[in-house]
């Protein structure tokens, strides 16, 4: 059963990153890719730390919405892509093989389904197959869509521009304030739910979730066929 739990929890990152280094027509060596993944895994360490000294801080608010707010940002969102950028960055971004715009979306998404790998094995194995189908669809795809936003912005600063600085701070920020707004309402739903909050948080903040993952996977498709067409002009004229 452990076993069936922990491949329902993998799956879903595998066949993410199968599809996003299928849409790079100079595909990475899949070793480094790997690497990169584990890499994702490692960065779980130090966001651990970071929740731990936050959450005593974050528990004692009485309100379901800034708790919600103050946990998806400072307990999730802000650790989480800060480190998965460290990877990106001062790993991914540095090697040789990393030479064209392409590669910051398939590392950034190798870094983030690396942690978000981790992260599902840990939710699945304590609650099940129902949230393991839940997660395949909603917090997965996330993570990959926030590490692909994060490698575009990384891919555009990694090579010589005078705007260099801004699209790494746009790497670190976009990802982080989409990541903030997809758990904000999941956590301030939880916590009026946890405290029983008269009135409950406000259905309409759901449509949060839906929004961020589809205006996150529109811009990256969009984004991901812009760079794969234009590895493709290259190879036509080369």
């Amino acid at each position: 059963m452990l076993i069936l739990l922990i491949l329902a929890a993998v799956i879903p990152s595998l066949i993410l990153m199968i599809w996003f280094h299928k849409r790079d027509a100079n595909p990475e060596p899949q070793a480094v890719l790997w690497k990169t993944a584990g890499l994702g895994v490692l960065a779980a360490i130090p966001v651990v730390a970071v929740v731990l000294f936050y959450n005593n801080r974050i528990e004692a608010i009485e309100s379901p919405l800034w708790y919600g707010l103050m946990s998806a940002f400072f307990s999730a969102a802000i650790p989480e892509e800060f480190f998965k950028f460290i990877v990106l960055y001062f790993y991914a971004a540095r090697l040789r093989d990393f030479d064209e715009p392409m590669d910051g979306v398939v590392y950034g998404v190798a870094a983030s389904l690396g942690f978000a790998t981790i992260e599902n094995i840990l939710y699945v194995t304590q609650s099940g197959f129902g949230v393991a189908i839940l997660r395949a669809f909603t917090s997965v795809p996330a993570h990959a869509l926030f590490g692909a936003v994060m490698g575009v912005f990384v891919g555009k600063a990694r090579f010589p521009g005078e705007r260099s600085r801004f699209f790494l701070f746009q790497a670190l920020a976009w990802p982080t304030i989409l990541h903030g707004l997809y758990d904000f309402p999941l956590m301030a739903n939880s916590a009026a739910a946890d405290r029983q909050f008269d009135g409950g948080v406000s259905g309409y903040l759901m449509l949060l979730v839906p929004a961020v993952i589809f205006g996150s996977s529109t811009w990256v498709r969009r984004k991901v066929k812009k760079l794969h067409s234009a590895q493709m002009t290259l190879k036509n004229t080369g």
